[in-house]
């Protein structure tokens, strides 16, 4: 569930998005009470073959000290009010970036991770978002990348981008729950492009089934035909002033990742909001467990 996310991991690789990441990432971890684990992943300096062992481990020793006394000297740099809120570790390891940071998720139990987006042009957020991107696409825990440019404000309203499939609904509940944790504004918005077909029977299904409760009075529906998704999604974002945008992450085989890049990796290289990455098999997992309970 989004609302048991207690434990962060922010990966750090000391660039001004890695460190953006950081600032906004702290706060929202402050803003919910929790542990950030802040970790640094290296290649080794190339030694000389004739080195002796003995130096080259001291290279690395040296090295890894370095880039700890880094990632503290980091962390000093959050507002002590913010600061005093958060249990703060440190972690230098050794390995490709997106592969440690996926292995320490793992190995911390880590509920999210959050990583940055550098700006600039569309080639430049390509080469140098595929960390992230990586990250998103195998991570087994919500992951939220933040765009360079944008600075961290209190969250008071989260939209929901919805392409109506079975887990997609299913996650709306969770989302929901945490946007009302944060006392912000819910909104559930779905981009319909051409040639989508006819989605009537599913945008009734979705709305009759939070009309129980006070649920209706609290989320706002909004149906966008556009194009493009992420020209949608922005727009609509940009328009309602939304502080965090989440999608549903689903995974592909790599060749349909070659033959048609997901929405959510779209989204994540032009967002103009922090955006918040759900892996769909968490959801259904939840589902499966529910319905095994419910026998």
């Amino acid at each position: 569930m989004v609302t048991s996310i207690k434990n962060w991991l922010i990966p750090v690789d000391f660039s001004p998005a890695s460190r953006h990441a950081l600032q906004y990432g702290a706060r929202l971890a402050a803003r919910v009470g929790g542990k950030v684990t802040l970790l640094h992943a290296y290649i080794p300096q190339i030694a000389e073959p004739y080195v002796p062992y003995y130096m080259q481990t001291a290279l690395l020793e040296n090295q890894e000290d370095q880039a700890l006394t880094h990632l503290e000297a980091l962390s000093r740099e959050i507002p002590q009010p913010i600061r005093d809120q958060i249990q703060f570790s440190f972690k230098v390891e050794m390995g490709p970036a997106a592969d440690t940071i996926l292995a320490v998720a793992g190995r911390e139990k880590v509920h999210a991770i959050v990583m940055g987006m550098r700006g600039g042009s569309p080639l430049r957020r390509m080469v140098f978002g595929s960390h992230s991107m990586r990250v998103m696409r195998r991570a087994e825990v919500p992951v939220l990348v933040v765009p360079e440019g944008v600075r961290y404000r209190a969250i008071e309203s989260i939209a929901y981008a919805t392409s109506m499939n079975e887990t997609d609904i299913q996650a709306i509940e969770s989302v929901w729950n945490f946007a009302r944790q944060m006392g912000a504004d819910f909104h559930c918005v779905h981009v319909r492009t051409p040639g989508a077909g006819d989605e009537e029977r599913k945008w009734s299904i979705l709305k009759t089934a939070y009309q129980h409760e006070a649920h209706m009075s609290e989320m706002e529906f909004a149906r966008l035909d556009y194009d493009y998704v992420v020209d949608g999604l922005n727009d609509y974002v940009q328009e309602n002033d939304i502080d965090l945008l989440v999608l549903m992450n689903h995974q592909h085989s790599w060749f349909s990742r070659w033959l048609h890049t997901p929405s959510t990796e779209l989204m994540a290289k032009e967002a103009v909001v922090p955006l918040w990455a759900w892996p769909a098999f968490l959801v259904r997992k939840e589902m499966a467990s529910s319905s095994f309970q419910g026998k």
